[in-house]
């Protein structure tokens, strides 16, 4: 007698079969894809790592440009007072003239460079940090702009300073005071030669411009440690 094959026990287990495939084909798509997605996010703390050691460099440099920033209106407001008041001082002018000094603010932006070179970037595409990340990158931009207009100005004001107002006299009085190291208690003469120097209209316009961008060094500043914070929540998880 011919036995019959029970072709229901062996559909249930080409079944059983095909699950375990399915499941095992499954489960080793979605280890790649979570293992893919572990050594991405590594790559991207890691960028994001760099970026917040630059902020951390950033504050230093945008808080000396703070401290220089409010020296200069200081010193802007002294030299002012004593034009207002036609009492012209040599420390008075010193004064004034510490607005000639040019300075551009740099930034290490290394991290925030090789993050989009790297393309990276899109992992954290309408995060919170990424937001910030532009905000305080297109500031600083928006501020090198400021700081060049404001340089151009220092400039052409410089120039005819010492065109129209720099006699070799005053140069000669303000050398052999600094450079003998003698009080700036000046003479008849010497006095004179203050006098028709002091009240130049290029350093009153360059004084009345002192610290003008002083509140845009100070909202960087707090973007920066904004985004700072952001960076060290996300490195945290």
């Amino acid at each position: 007698m011919i036995r019959k094959r029970n072709f229901k026990l062996n559909w249930k287990y080409a079944l059983g079969e095909v699950l375990l495939i399915f499941i095992g084909i499954t489960s080793a798509i979605w280890f790649q894809n979570w293992n893919e997605e572990r050594k991405d996010k590594i790559k991207v703390n890691s960028y994001l790592a760099t970026i917040a050691n630059n902020l951390s460099s950033d504050s230093l440099e945008i808080s000396r440009f703070i401290q220089v920033s409010v020296e200069k209106t200081a010193a802007g407001e002294k030299y002012i007072q004593a034009v207002r008041v036609k009492k012209p001082s040599l420390e008075a002018l010193m004064a004034g003239l510490t607005q000639l000094e040019e300075e551009y603010l740099t930034l290490n932006s290394n991290g925030f460079e090789s993050l989009k070179a790297s393309g990276f970037l899109s992992n954290i595409q309408g995060g919170q940090i990424e937001k910030a990340l532009f905000d305080y990158y297109s500031y600083y931009e928006e501020i090198h702009e400021d700081e060049s207009s404001m340089n151009q100005f220092i400039e052409a004001q410089e120039l005819e300073f010492v065109k129209s107002a720099a006699t070799t006299e005053f140069m000669i009085m303000v050398t052999d005071i600094y450079t003998n190291k003698r009080e700036a208690v000046l003479n008849r003469q010497e006095q004179q030669i203050l006098a028709l120097v002091y009240d130049h209209p290029s350093l009153i316009s360059v004084n009345l411009r002192a610290g003008f961008i002083d509140s845009s060094y100070r909202e960087l500043m707090e973007m920066g440690n904004k985004l700072k914070s952001l960076i060290n929540e996300r490195l945290k998880r």
